[in-house]
């Protein structure tokens, strides 16, 4: 059978990559950072190169709830960043595990990131009060976060017809 191309449109990741950006805007950044192959109608599968940051933390089990939550209400500055695809915090099956996971277009655009006053506006750095009264994920964490980097050599992911 003659290979089809996957449309943006109905891809799984673009659209929950979409989900907190307004829908015209996001589709002229993802078309921008995806590479999309042709594939079979038998096995739809879209290919794309990317870079994933990942920080993994432990934290103490009383304090799981409250990183949780100073995590689903940071202001991250994420959605403003060239580059940035996603972002997720990952509850690991052992108590306490977590994984924060940011993917981008390429480690160019982290790096860019991770210098720039965004970053140190988001992780507590220039522009926010030194004590704000906010938790402070430091103190609930057993240990300090473990950063791992990769770069994605290939990936599959469902897409919807």
């Amino acid at each position: 059978m003659r290979p089809q191309s996957v449309s943006l449109r109905q891809s799984a990741f673009v659209q929950n990559a979409c989900t907190q950006i307004r829908p015209p805007r996001c589709m002229q950044r993802i078309r921008k950072s995806l590479r999309v192959s042709s594939v079979s109608a038998e096995s739809p599968v879209a290919t794309s190169l990317f870079f994933v940051a990942q920080n993994n933390f432990k934290v103490k089990p009383e304090n799981a709830q409250d990183f949780e939550e100073v995590w689903k209400n940071r202001d991250s500055k994420l959605l403003e960043t060239p580059g940035f695809i996603r972002f997720a915090l990952l509850r690991g099956d052992e108590e306490g595990e977590y994984i924060s996971e940011s993917v981008w277009q390429s480690r160019k655009d982290f790096d860019a990131w991770r210098d720039s006053q965004k970053f140190q506006q988001a992780h507590g750095g220039e522009g926010k009060p030194k004590d704000s009264g906010a938790p402070k994920t430091g103190d609930m964490m057993l240990g300090r976060p473990v950063a791992k980097f990769y770069e994605a050599v290939t990936t599959t992911e469902q897409t919807l017809f």
